[in-house]
């Protein structure tokens, strides 16, 4: 499974570690320019991933806002710009 871990980086330990929404896996994606990451939590079986934005000193998550489709991949995926 993966997850997504802050350490701090004076003392090398761990802050917090961010498995997805339902703990089953998330993988990080960008970080913004207010310093907020985005991360992508796996879903469950019966969901779909989907984007969060991560709190950079807690590791909480709130769903990411979409702004506009960017492109699309295939006939069932599309990339969307969040915010």
């Amino acid at each position: 499974m993966h997850a997504v871990t802050a350490f701090d980086p004076t003392t090398g330990a761990q802050l917090w570690t961010y498995t997805g929404d339902s703990h089953s896996g998330a993988t990080l994606v960008d970080a913004s320019s207010d310093g907020g990451l985005y991360a992508v939590s796996s879903g469950t079986p019966a969901s779909v991933p989907y984007l969060v934005r991560l709190d950079p000193a807690t590791g909480h998550s709130t769903p990411a806002q979409p702004t506009a489709e960017v492109s699309a991949l295939n006939n069932t995926t599309s990339v969307v710009a969040y915010r």
